[in-house]
C-alpha cells in the first residue's frame, strides 16, 4: 500500500481545511445547503477534525443545491478553487463533483488510467429524495449499478481490492466488461439512465446519496437540514443528527479500526504546485 512521506499528509489536510472554510462561506453567501459527509463527519465527532490518516473531505448537498453550485461555481468560488464533474471534465467517471485546488496535482491510480486530471480536492456528493421502503431502496440499487457501469465504461483497469481473488481473473473480467460497455453503450446514455433512476421525487424528506458504493436512506432530520459542528477548530455544517448519521453508516463508529484497515487515497502523483511529485518512489 502506498504511503505518504513524512509531513505530506498534514500539508494536504491543511489545504483541504482552507478549501472547506472557503466553501462554507460561499454556501452561506449563496444560500446553499451542504453537510460534511462520510469519514469527514466521523472525524469531526470522533477526532474533532480529520481522521488522522484521512486525506480527503466529503460533502453532501441536496441535488438542487448541487446543480446550482455547478452552475455558479466559476463566479462565486474564490480564486484558486474550481468545481468539476462529468459535464466539465472528459474522462470523469463519478456522478458526483469535486472542488479542486487549482495548480496542484493529486492523481489517483484510477484517474491516471483514464487520463483525467485531478487536483487536491473535496468530494461533493448530490443527495436526492427517495420513496420510503422497498421502492426507494430499489431506486438506490439501480443508481449504484449504473455508477459502477460508468466506472467500468471509463476505465478497463480499475484498482482491484485485495479481498478479490484471484486478482488476474477479476482484471480480465473488468477489461472484458469495459470493452463490451464501450461497444453497446455511450457514457451519455449511461448518464441519462443514472439521472432517470434518481427520479423526480419531492417532499419525502428521505435523503440518499445515489453515487455511494453502499447508499443509505436517511430520514428527515438525520442528514438535512444540517447542524453546525467544530472541525479542526472551525465551525462547518454537519448532518442534522451526526450521531444517528454515523450509526447508520458505520455502526459502532467510536471504535478505532485495526491499523491494517486505516486506508488513505495516497496518489501516484502529488504536486503542491511547484512541479515536484513528492510521491516519487513511494
Amino acid at each position: 500500500m502506498r504511503t505518504y512521506p513524512d509531513g505530506v499528509l498534514e500539508r494536504v489536510q491543511a489545504i483541504e481545511l482552507e478549501m472547506l472554510v472557503a466553501f462554507d462561506k460561499v454556501c452561506e453567501e449563496q444560500g446553499l445547503t451542504y453537510a460534511i459527509d462520510g469519514g469527514t463527519c466521523l472525524g469531526a465527532v470522533r477526532h474533532g477534525g480529520f481522521i488522522p490518516w484521512d486525506d480527503d473531505v466529503d460533502l453532501g448537498m441536496p441535488l438542487p443545491d448541487f446543480l446550482k453550485l455547478a452552475e455558479i461555481a466559476s463566479d462565486v468560488l474564490p480564486e484558486g478553487m474550481s468545481f468539476h464533474w462529468s459535464r466539465t471534465d472528459e474522462g470523469f467517471s463519478p456522478m458526483f463533483g469535486k472542488l479542486y485546488k487549482d495548480g496542484t496535482r493529486f492523481v489517483e491510480d484510477d484517474f491516471a488510467a483514464t487520463g483525467a486530471n485531478e487536483c487536491i480536492f473535496l468530494d461533493v456528493f448530490p443527495y436526492v429524495e427517495i420513496e420510503e421502503g422497498a421502492e426507494g431502496i430499489g431506486r438506490l440499487r439501480r443508481t449504484q449499478t449504473i455508477q459502477k457501469l460508468l466506472y467500468l465504461q471509463g476505465n478497463g483497469e480499475p484498482s482491484i481490492l485485495e479481498s478479490l481473488s484471484p486478482r488476474w481473473l477479476f482484471a480480465l473480467g473488468f477489461r472484458a466488461a469495459h470493452g463490451v460497455l464501450g461497444a453497446v453503450s455511450s457514457r451519455e446514455r449511461l448518464e441519462r439512465r443514472f439521472w432517470k433512476a434518481c427520479g423526480d421525487v419531492h417532499g419525502t424528506k428521505i435523503w440518499a446519496n445515489p453515487t455511494a458504493a453502499k447508499p443509505f436512506p436517511f430520514a428527515d432530520g438525520i442528514m438535512f437540514p444540517p447542524s453546525r459542528i467544530k472541525f479542526e477548530g472551525v465551525e462547518v455544517n454537519a448532518p442534522g443528527s451526526p450521531k444517528d448519521f454515523l450509526r447508520i453508516v458505520f455502526g459502532d463508529y467510536m471504535s478505532m479500526p485495526a491499523p491494517e484497515n486505516r486506508h488513505t487515497h495516497a496518489p501516484c502523483v502529488l504536486d503542491f504546485g511547484d512541479g515536484v511529485n513528492v510521491m516519487e518512489g513511494r
